[in-house]
Order: structure tokens, then sequence, then C-alpha cells
């Protein structure tokens, strides 16, 4: 079978129609798994989450074990900026040249330490909301607790 669908206006048989590549499934708590079947293109993604509010990645699983199929988990932004009820939010803008800061150095060290399942997903969607200090912070506290793999 092609990975490209054949135009609808040739005629013949067209195993692509009534086959989504990319579903959306809104769970609570402004979650959203979007599953991307195999033969999906960038557009058909493109297309699905341009339909969403701005979203953060925060984890991926397969739909069926050993398949080529993936669910992608994303979580809407909270409104507002850093204070009370708002979290921080990261800036729009681009940070200037590529470095990688102790910001993010800190959050891939606490996102690589949370565990699987839910309490791990409560504490990423927690982590990418908090004030960048605070996640440095957290991240210090975890360094010294743990020891260093080798």
């Amino acid at each position: 079978m092609t990975s490209i669908p054949p135009s609808s206006g040739r005629g013949g048989w067209d195993a692509y129609r009534g086959r989504p590549f990319v579903a959306v499934d809104p769970r609570p708590d402004s979650v959203f798994d979007v599953t991307v079947s195999s033969g999906a293109l960038l557009r058909d993604f493109i297309d699905v989450t341009a339909t969403l509010p701005s979203i953060v990645y925060v984890d991926h699983r397969p739909v069926t074990r050993g398949g080529t199929d993936v669910t992608l988990i994303f979580r809407s932004m909270r409104e507002g900026g850093s204070g009370v009820g708002g979290g921080w939010v990261p800036p729009d803008t681009p940070a200037g040249p590529a470095a990688w800061t102790s910001y993010q150095d800190s959050l891939h060290r606490l996102l690589l330490a949370a565990p699987n399942g839910p309490t791990g997903e409560r504490l990423v969607g927690e982590l990418v909301y908090l004030d960048p200090r605070s996640v440095v912070a957290l991240a210090d506290i975890l360094c010294r607790r743990r020891p260093a793999r080798a």
C-alpha cells in the first residue's frame, strides 16, 4: 500500500477515506491526547493542533505495544503571568543565542526524576508553570539528595 493517498478526483477506491491520521481526545484538566497514525503527514498534525489552545508537550506513549501509532500528550498553557493563580509562563520572544540555561538544566533533571504514571504527569504539569527560580532550587535539592550516577 502506498503512503501517499491517491487524489479523489481520479475515481477508484480511496483507501484513506474516513481514516483520520491525527485525532484529538480532550481529557479533564486541560489535557489533550493527540493520536498520530501511520501515514500521517506533518500537515495533518499541524491542521489538528492549530485548533487547540496554547499547549505544551508533556509525554507520549504507543497506542499499541509494538505498533507505529503514537499518542502525544499535551497540556494547555495556563492564562496569566507569574503570581497567584497564574503560574509562570515562558516568554514568546527568543532568548538570544542558543544556550542551555540553568533553568533548562534544572527542569531537565526534574523531568528525568519524575515518576511514571499519573503522579509524574501531575508533577510535570506543575513544574512547567513554576517560577524558574523555584525550579532551579528544587533541582539543587534533588542533586544534593541523590548520589551521582556512574
